[in-house]
């Protein structure tokens, strides 16, 4: 797993505004994952040269920070939802969509990674049909990082916080700003 390197003040400053309790929406927050998805393509490219390739950005949470992965890399896009390419519809999804995934080295993103349940699901399935599978999250939460071992996986940063999303304004307890929410302003 690689972490972009957060000592340089606009990362950190981009960091902050993603983190739940910033309390910022809107414009501001989807600027700032797409800007840590920029410098997140820019650590692939260099360790991958993946230039063209496919950017998978998982709705709603992954469009803007997939967005600023895919301005890099200036590959095919792809906006899908989680259940359009779960396992019992993979094969059509693949039909549909087979020439720009087969072969190809796909960037699967999402601006956040809880239990990981979800996305190791997606990576076992498309990892068969591409020539290189990469995962790219704004967060993932720490207990989650060992269920990617062998798959190329990059984080602007590990969170310890661990709650589900909900339509509301601070964390408390098990529950916390929903993502999704924050960036299109639905809270």
């Amino acid at each position: 797993m690689k972490i972009l390197n957060s000592s340089d003040e606009e990362t950190k400053h981009l960091i902050a505004i993603c983190k739940s309790d910033s309390g910022v929406t809107g414009a501001v927050l989807r600027n700032a994952h797409r800007r840590l998805g920029n410098k997140i393509a820019e650590m692939i490219v260099e360790d991958y040269n993946a230039r063209g390739a496919t950017v998978i950005c998982l709705m709603r949470a992954g469009l803007f920070f997939g967005w600023g992965i895919a301005d890099i890399v200036d590959g095919p896009v792809m906006l899908t939802y989680q259940n359009d390419i779960s396992s019992d519809r993979l094969p059509s999804y693949l039909a549909e969509n087979g020439e720009i995934i087969h072969g190809k080295t796909v960037i699967i993103a999402d601006a956040v990674i809880n239990s990981g349940k979800t996305m190791r699901s997606i990576s076992m399935d498309l990892g068969k049909f591409s020539e290189k599978l990469i995962i790219a999250t704004n967060v993932i939460q720490s207990e989650s990082v060992e269920k990617f071992t062998g798959t190329p996986l990059y984080a602007s940063r590990v969170s310890e916080n661990k709650f589900i999303g909900y339509r509301m304004k601070k964390q408390n307890c098990n529950r916390g700003p929903d993502t999704g929410d924050r960036l299109f302003k639905l809270m």
